[in-house]
């Protein structure tokens, strides 16, 4: 005598993974958004693009960057008021509040007759533009934002302090500057003793640091130093001592730090198996698994420890 198979009485769903057994879930907090803007000059003579390059590498693989951007200065009379424009709807379009913004200038510096700092293309003649003028008329963001400047004479931005009064520090963000050198000091150009590669050289020692969420611009200010302290034993260019300054923010407000990338989480199987739940306790029915893509969970920041 033979007898149909009994169809099985139960039900097939995808498993839940903040319920299943054996489950691990990210619950790490979300690294804050970086906005990264490398300012160089279209008639550069110093040689910047792989230096500049090698720098936004570093960024972008070691920490949380959601954009990078490039801007070549014009060699105009109009250079001033345009890097205004750029700045002003650069910093629009990302100040959230939340998220830090960061703000390289690699090139040529000096000091006008007051003292504030200078933009140049080329070491003599070429254009030129007054920073303090544009700095002074940016409003003050509600965001974090970090200077990186690499250029002669870059302590003297230090002056862009006046432009912030008690108001913006008390509701406006954090704004720090890493200098590359003093007020009337000189900074080696492209080489090992530079220091945007000496940034660099920092930046990719401290990001394989996996037990930290993100780096303070004060370490990473550190280890700068300590960058250029080693090219000091064979540099023929010798190089100078970069400076760290807080041109706004409080000094109740804590100094800015750069979020690590967050590492990749990996899958333990290609496929899981859905989970068979009988709608009652009988033990005689058959139970299939069947495959369910691992694509097929929507949290992409789950990740699943499997035990057999």
């Amino acid at each position: 005598m033979s007898c149909q198979r009994r169809k099985p009485n139960h039900k097939f769903r995808k498993p839940d993974p903040y319920n299943c057994p054996n489950t691990v879930v990210d619950k790490s907090p979300q690294p804050k958004k970086m906005h990264i803007l490398f300012l160089t000059w279209e008639d550069d003579d110093l040689g910047m693009s792989d230096e500049v390059g090698d720098l936004k590498t570093a960024f972008k693989q070691g920490y949380a960057c959601a954009t990078t951007e490039s801007w070549a200065i014009p060699s105009s009379e109009y250079a001033g008021g345009m890097l205004k424009g750029l700045l002003e709807t650069w910093m629009v379009d990302h100040d959230d509040g939340e998220s830090l913004l960061v703000v390289y200038y690699g090139g040529h510096g000096g000091t006008d007759d007051s003292g504030y700092l200078t933009w140049s293309a080329q070491s003599q003649g070429g254009h030129s533009l007054d920073w303090h003028s544009i700095q002074e008329d940016l409003d003050t963001i509600r965001s974090n934002l970090l200077y990186l400047f690499d250029c002669c004479c870059s302590a003297s931005s230090i002056s862009s302090a006046d432009t912030y009064d008690e108001v913006g520090e008390s509701e406006g963000g954090v704004v720090e500057v890493i200098a590359a050198c003093g007020f009337d000091a000189s900074t080696p150009g492209s080489s090992r003793s530079s220091f945007t590669n000496a940034l660099t050289v920092a930046l990719n020692s401290l990001s394989p640091n996996r037990k930290k969420l993100s780096i303070a611009v004060l370490t990473l200010h550190r280890h700068i130093i300590r960058t250029l302290h080693e090219a000091l034993q064979d540099a023929e260019d010798p190089p100078t001592a970069p400076i760290f300054f807080r041109l706004a923010g409080g000094d109740d407000k804590p100094s800015i730090t750069l979020d690590l990338a967050k590492p990749p989480t990996g899958k333990a199987h290609k496929h899981i198996p859905a989970i068979a739940i009988p709608d009652d306790d009988d033990s005689d029915a058959e139970v299939e698994m069947l495959p369910m893509e691992i694509s097929d969970v929507d949290d992409s920041d789950i990740e699943i420890e499997f035990s057999i």
